[in-house]
């Protein structure tokens, strides 16, 4: 019975280092944003959208892992600050499709330049190879988590 508890404790404590580490990640980065006026949040719309410009309101909020209604006030938010601009498909008018204007290309390229330099930072004391390994690691941990969600 020990051993299960020991395996039990292992898994706990690993888990608390992963919800640790990324919540340390995301508050040097939302230091890093502030003087850009930027959340994290924010950051991560500007990002997306920069990839794929033209995402429908709904294909953003699922690939962004967050509610719609979430995403709206998002989108408002920086569309208010003239950094990306909403317009209606022209096949369906149900749908907005979501753009980057000038003003949040140049944006984004600054803030994705903070999250690529906090990133080689952050993992500057590992090794190649035990990078790769995370990297496996992390794929294998977010496979299991899409089939938990399938079960769903």
């Amino acid at each position: 019975m020990q051993a299960k508890a020991d395996d039990d404790t292992a898994k706990l404590r690993t888990w608390l280092q992963v919800v640790r580490t990324y919540q340390k990640c995301h508050q040097t980065l939302t230091r890093k944003l502030a003087p850009l006026d930027l959340s994290v949040a924010q950051h991560e719309v500007l990002v997306r959208v920069s990839l794929d410009s033209g995402l429908s309101q709904q294909s953003l909020a699922r690939r962004l892992l967050v509610a719609k209604s979430n995403i709206t006030g998002l989108l408002s938010r920086l569309e208010a600050r003239g950094l990306l601009e909403r317009r209606t498909d022209p096949d369906d008018a149900r749908t907005k499709r979501v753009f980057l204007t000038p003003a949040g290309e140049a944006l984004v390229t600054e803030s994705f330049a903070i999250q690529k330099t906090l990133v080689h930072d952050m993992v500057a004391t590992l090794e190649p190879d035990q990078l790769e390994a995370l990297d496996l690691i992390m794929r294998r941990v977010q496979g299991q988590l899409d089939e938990l969600l399938q079960d769903a």
